[in-house]
């Protein structure tokens, strides 16, 4: 293997342990300011939900600094999970907006050198679980 695969690893290595200790604040201030840290101008970020494409650092951070103004909330993160490997990690939790409105949250990173390369989100509302699922679930 080459010096720039081995540095290549350990960049995204040291990404994601970034990521594990910052999501495990439930801070967004934290989260949103590390990911910029990692974001390029090249980065995409997508939010397939809504068809939203917001691409480069500079319109990624002006967005997350008009969220709170505009949307009246300061949400929090609780982390489910963090796993994946190599170039390809999926982050999984709860985004509590403060204002009773809780949302799952599925963050799909792609890295490249420890640089986020693409980012996917989705959110959805949490909804109850069908009784007529109930016989072959094995949680509540």
């Amino acid at each position: 293997m080459s010096d720039a695969g081995t540095s290549g690893r350990e960049a995204n290595e040291a990404a994601v342990e970034r990521m594990r200790q910052v999501y495990a604040t439930g801070d967004f201030a934290q989260i949103e300011q590390a990911a910029l840290d990692y974001y390029t101008d090249d980065t995409v970020d997508a939010f397939p939900q809504s068809g939203e494409v917001f691409q480069g650092r500079a319109l990624v951070k002006a967005m997350t600094d008009a969220y709170s103004d505009a949307t009246g909330t300061r949400p929090t993160f609780s982390l489910r999970e963090l796993r994946g490997r190599d170039d390809l990690w999926v982050i999984e939790g709860t985004i509590d907006y403060g204002d009773g409105t809780t949302a799952e949250s599925v963050t799909i990173v792609e890295l490249r050198d420890g640089r986020v390369v693409r980012q996917t989100d989705y959110f959805a509302a949490p909804f109850e679980a069908p009784d007529w699922r109930r016989p072959f679930r094995t949680a509540p």
